[in-house]
């Protein structure tokens, strides 16, 4: 820290500069986003805005003027009168995150505290010039060029690091707007942090699960935006993170994928980048790990995308042998096709869609500031071994900003630098020149905090899903940061190996109204795979399905909210109409008349394939008696009267038969229908049955009476009354035994 340099500036003069001598000019632009200081009359803030940035870099050695670029921007429909700028310098070198932060985000006392009165300079900093600017209508921006000349900076020579910069906006005798901005002053030579650079490569948020060969053709042809993000990944050292969605779109296409798809596929094999995968579609894992999602949701099958003619390969047609008479033909076989598929079609398996030789492996990139410590395990379990987290993640969040490299329990973490991280977003994503100025400033102090501690400080910038505006500004970014004096170009794995201290995650997640509509997109995929065994081919449902839920549950949607809230809303409508296309029609009444009969049960289906299921009848009481269920398959978009067998036997009466549709499975498809039956029971039959029964029985029961009493009375001629007479048994038996053998003298012979 050296001394305040107040009384410094107060002997150097400040130039007061007019437009004459700057070379002011007025241009119409968007309004860019700086900080807005209240005005003397009023606490809310305007609508007019001012920036302020370096022109020329971020970097400034002794003895050079600064050049700047101030720009205004009246929001109001009100003229601007004869705005003045004031710009100043910090009095000290900001040496830590900490100060960083504090200097480009004052609080609102701070802000307070620039008044007029003191030219709109905080306390901790002194002006260095003013501008005068001409009036500005309403709705209209300038664009100002002003240079600083080294005698006014009053700069230490003999200290290097990041200066706080300010320009405050005063009209009317009040502050407008103020807005900060840094640069460096580098003095020779200086440490060098690390800087890795996580880059990924995906495409617009959209509810399709592939993304479609018209728009495959545009994104990869010249100045598509899978064409400007390899070219810059090519040129830089970059780690690349591919959502291989975009592998996969193009090779379902086979030979009919657009060529420049093909050339892309092409340029990035030859990559010399390190290269890891994202989930498929870049899907928010944090939101499937806080609801308990496990495994994480991935692909199940594209084969409904694939058409095996874009596969088919040809044989050579085989050369004939000529008939007597006919030309001999050429020794050679001839290569025109015969139109006629080999054994290996070349069909693409779901693996081979979805392979890629990834230089890194395990790296998990969920959506920025939404990871929280409680879903770190499920990340694990999951087969991730390292996760990129923003800097806000680390607990707690106002503490100084942790090195690149760190571990959360198991769990390896590269750490993005907040500041840095913020600023080559806005950098990327700028709309006009002084706005990416002025984040690059912020960008390059952030760097030269880090290489200005007693260890340099390694840095990690994840590059944002959003796609940059113009394809300079990406490419300028990654070139300004590779070239900053005290930065080196590193890849994620060398970061990773860097000593990594214990960091504790915080407890932020995902909202819970986002939450609920995952929710939701997961209960209906559960209730579309139910659907799908009503088909011949499941996979024909769940595999599109699957993956349009991974498309909506694209993390670049969530700076969207508004528009996957709508999206989600039309899937789940869609989905709907799917989940409703079989159905039972309804019936006012039907009429069951006598003994045994065919319940008619009319099923629609409106569905796009054939539909296999059982329908299923439930009476409310034992007056209908259904013998069974009854299997059956309507064909795509048309209706059936399948027929129930029933009987009534039992009364006359009101029933009401609730019906059913099951699939093989035993899923229950759509809800189920009830209908109400008047039977009217077959007596006459019932009781002729039971009179005859009755009649039957009375014969049966008299003929029994009379066998029985006839073998009662043939029994008793048998055996007549004995003698008084008693006889031992050994004389009864005697008897017997005498008796056949004179039966047995007297018989005839031979």
């Amino acid at each position: 820290m050296r001394p305040p340099r107040r009384a410094l500036a107060v002997l150097i003069a400040a130039a007061t500069l007019t437009p004459a001598m700057i070379g002011a000019s007025a241009t119409t632009a968007a309004p860019a986003q700086a900080i807005t200081a209240p005005t003397a009359t009023a606490a809310e803030p305007t609508s007019v805005t001012i920036t302020i940035a370096p022109a020329q870099g971020a970097v400034v050695h002794p003895g050079e003027d600064l050049p700047l670029t101030v720009s205004v921007d009246n929001g109001t429909d009100q003229t601007l009168m004869s705005p003045t700028v004031t710009i100043g310098m910090s009095d000290d070198t900001l040496s830590d995150s900490a100060e960083l932060a504090s200097w480009l985000r004052p609080s609102d006392e701070v802000l307070a505290e620039s008044d007029a009165e003191s030219s709109g300079m905080p306390d901790d900093a002194h002006t260095v010039a003013t501008v005068e600017l001409p009036s500005l209508a309403g709705g209209t921006s300038s664009v100002t060029p002003v240079t600083v000349p080294a005698a006014s900076l009053g700069l230490d020579t003999a200290e290097w690091g990041a200066q706080g910069l300010v320009a405050s906006l005063i009209s009317d005798g009040a502050v407008v707007s103020a807005a900060r901005s840094t640069t460096v002053l580098v003095t020779g030579e200086t440490p060098r942090s690390p800087l890795g650079i996580a880059m990924p490569i995906t495409t617009p948020a959209s509810s399709l699960g592939l993304i479609p060969s018209e728009m495959l053709a545009v994104y990869t042809g010249p100045g598509g935006m899978l064409t400007r993000s390899l070219d810059a990944a090519l040129s830089h050292n970059v780690a690349i993170a591919l959502d291989p969605k975009i592998l996969v779109s193009i090779r379902v296409l086979g030979s009919s994928a657009p060529t420049s798809a093909l050339d892309w596929l092409e340029r990035l094999s030859g990559a010399t980048n390190e290269i890891f995968a994202l989930p498929y579609s870049d899907a928010d894992i944090t939101a499937q790990a806080q609801l308990g999602v496990n495994p994480f949701l991935a692909p199940l099958s594209f084969a409904d995308a694939i058409d095996p003619a874009d596969f088919t390969a040809t044989a050579p047609t085989p050369t004939p042998t000529p008939r007597e008479g006919e030309d001999t033909p050429s020794a050679e076989p001839s290569t025109e096709p015969s139109g006629e598929p080999t054994a290996d079609t070349g069909v693409p398996t779901l693996d081979e869609l979805l392979a890629w030789p990834y230089s890194l492996s395990g790296i998990a990139w969920p959506a920025p500031g939404l990871v929280s410590a409680p879903v770190l395990p499920a990340f694990t379990a999951n087969g991730f071994g390292t996760t990129i987290v923003s800097g806000s993640n680390i607990a707690p969040a106002d503490s100084a900003q942790p090195s690149a490299s760190g571990v959360a329990g198991e769990m390896a973490l590269l750490v993005a630098d907040t500041e840095l991280n913020s600023a080559v977003s806005d950098a990327i994503t700028a709309r006009r020149e002084s706005d990416w100025q002025a984040a690059m400033a912020r960008a390059t102090a952030a760097a030269a905090v880090a290489a200005d501690e007693s260890t340099p400080r390694a840095l990690l910038a994840a590059l944002p899903r959003e796609w940059p505006s113009t394809a300079s500004y990406l490419n300028a970014t990654l070139s300004a940061l590779e070239q900053l004096p005290f930065v080196s170009s590193v890849g994620l794995r060398a970061l990773s190996d860097a000593s990594a201290p214990e960091l504790t995650v915080g407890e932020t997640g995902e909202s819970p109204e986002r939450l609920a509509a995952v929710a939701n997109l997961l209960e209906r995929e559960t209730a579309l795979t139910g659907f799908s065994t009503a088909v011949a081919d499941p996979a024909t449902i769940t595999g599109p399905e699957r993956a349009s839920l991974l498309a909506l549950l694209d993390v670049a949607w969530i700076p969207e909210d508004e528009a996957w809230r709508a999206a989600v809303g039309e899937d789940l409508a869609r989905t709907r109409e799917i989940l409703d296309s079989v159905s039972v029609v309804e019936s006012t009444s039907v009429l069951v008349v006598g003994g045994s009969a065919q319940f008619p049960v009319t099923v629609q289906n409106s569905y796009t394939q054939p539909v296999t299921l059982t329908v299923n009848l439930l009476p409310s009481n034992g007056r209908l008696v259904v013998d069974e269920s009854v299997d059956v398959t309507i064909d795509a978009a048309s209706s059936s009267t399948v027929l129930v067998p029933v009987n009534a036997h039992v009364g006359n009466g009101a029933v009401d038969v609730q019906i059913t549709l099951t699939t093989s499975a035993g899923v229950q498809l759509g809800s189920p229908v009830t209908i109400p039956v008047n039977v009217q029971a077959d007596w006459e039959g019932l009781g002729a049955a039971l009179l005859g029964a009755a009649i039957l029985l009375f014969f049966g029961f008299g003929i029994f009476r009379n066998i029985r009493r006839r073998r009662r009375e043939r029994a008793a001629g048998e055996n007549p009354e004995s003698d008084d007479e008693s006889t031992t048994p050994a004389e009864v038996v005697t008897g017997v035994e005498g008796q056949a053998d004179v039966d047995e003298s007297e018989s005839p012979r031979g």
